[in-house]
């Protein structure tokens, strides 16, 4: 999983896990996305695009996700293989690989990256 999600998602539990503690409820963003468990909306990557274009940080954090993306797909597809008693291994390989595609699928529109999802 790339270090920015694992960071937004940690940083996300903290929140939550503060709130409850305070017992105080975190804003959703207003308005809310089309589904509930989507993480951003088509203007979110539409604002993500042109960032990639403008800051020169973006644009080497957009190319590496993409050579990252471009070496996902020349690989075999993610096996149902258990190591010992654990799936684990395979489980998060499965969600790099399906997080960085869909991340890849979205921000560029190509569709190399959204076939292999079924395959991942």
């Amino acid at each position: 999983m790339p270090l920015f999600l694992r960071l937004l998602i940690s940083c996300l539990g903290f929140l939550s896990l503060n709130a409850r503690a305070a017992n105080f409820s975190v804003p959703f963003p207003a308005p809310l996305p089309a589904h509930h468990r989507l993480l951003a909306s088509a203007e979110d990557f539409t604002a993500l695009r042109e960032q990639v274009k403008t800051d020169p940080v973006s644009a080497r954090f957009f190319a590496e996700l993409s050579q990252q993306a471009d070496a996902m797909l020349a690989q075999p597809p993610v096996t149902y293989k258990k190591e010992g008693i654990r799936l684990l291994a395979v489980c998060n390989e499965a969600l790099k690989r399906i997080s960085t595609l869909a991340m890849m699928a979205r921000l560029t529109g190509d569709a190399r990256y959204s076939e292999q999802w079924p395959q991942t």
